[in-house]
């Protein structure tokens, strides 16, 4: 928003300069004008931290074409913000992070200092740590488990995810998840990140108001990148009607031989893993099932994606 303020004396000069008269009108009168001008200041200061920024631009001692120049030099800025996202991330030397599970209670006041940058800059940075919101869907009997798999033209050459199957969904916090929500309170914004991840990426709407403190997972020795990304996870139940609508950008299409986008139980995606050799699973999707579903599996299945260690990128049981 663009509130552009002169004094009372400078608008009369202005408003009568072209004018047979310099008569005062009941409105355009210093007095009212001064009145308005106050008002104005008052209601940014009031109401400024609902608007997402709130540009004050003080016209009284600047040229039209100075005035113009600076509005038109902000909204260029503005537009190149939209187009590169910024995206969250944490200094990794306030974060006591530990391989493998960690608790949210001991990161949280670390992550509360989370800030924003365009994801080009955060990405080349090694310091900084991305937390990924993420969510783990499961029917309500807790026996089949929502199978993803995204496409290449989504995912980089070095992600981890890249031709992986994949247990969970999620994305990055992004800057306009803190809009509405008080800075700093880490979980709100990864909260309202995942319910705009999940309408994006799944055509569904969820609501993770009253869910419970979600886990922190952190597996920096499966590759470059994972040393750069945290997974904050939540564990959601869907009924196997869910109508889910993926994103054909980010992840195979449901169709074909593909089972992304479907529910599988947990025998079935064991019988896959070991009929199919070229099915690899992602770090975060293997720690994930054997915490938390490990007595859903045989011993066979744990021992061997625990051992696990080729991670080529490649193509699992889905047509793309």
């Amino acid at each position: 928003m663009y509130v552009f303020m002169v004094s009372p004396e400078v608008s009369i000069e202005r408003e009568y300069a072209n004018l047979l008269t310099n008569k005062r009108g009941s409105i355009m009168c210093e007095g009212v004008l001064a009145q308005y001008l106050n008002s104005v200041k008052e209601i940014i200061d009031e109401y400024g931290k609902d608007f997402r920024s709130i540009y004050q631009i003080e016209t009284t001692n600047k040229a039209q074409h100075d005035v113009s120049y600076e509005v038109t030099s902000k909204t260029l800025q503005l537009l190149k913000n939209m187009l590169i996202e910024k995206v969250g991330y944490v200094d990794r030397e306030i974060l006591s992070l530990q391989d493998g599970f960690n608790d949210i209670n001991t990161l949280l006041p670390a992550l509360n200092r989370y800030a924003f940058d365009s994801r080009d800059i955060v990405e080349r940075n090694l310091d900084a740590i991305q937390p990924i919101p993420i969510a783990v869907f499961l029917t309500p009997n807790e026996d089949k488990i929502l199978c993803l798999k995204k496409t290449k033209s989504s995912t980089s050459a070095a992600s981890p995810e890249r031709g992986r199957l994949l247990f969970y969904a999620g994305g990055h916090t992004r800057i306009e998840d803190e809009f509405s929500v008080a800075k700093c309170d880490f979980i709100k914004t990864a909260k309202n990140t995942l319910e705009r991840e999940m309408f994006e990426e799944l055509g569904i709407s969820i609501s993770l108001e009253d869910e419970d403190a979600p886990f922190c997972l952190y597996t920096p020795h499966y590759s470059e990148k994972s040393k750069q990304h945290l997974a904050v996870g939540w564990i959601i139940h869907l009924t196997p009607e869910t109508k889910l609508n993926l994103d054909s950008y980010e992840l195979v299409q449901k169709k074909g031989t593909s089972k992304s986008g479907s529910f599988l139980t947990f025998s079935e995606v064991e019988k896959a893993f070991f009929e199919n050799k070229n099915i690899y699973l992602e770090s975060w999707s293997k720690e994930i099932l054997v915490k938390y579903f490990r007595n859903r599996f045989s011993d066979h299945f744990i021992d061997s994606i625990e051992q696990e260690t080729d991670y080529h990128q490649c193509s699992m049981f889905d047509n793309e």
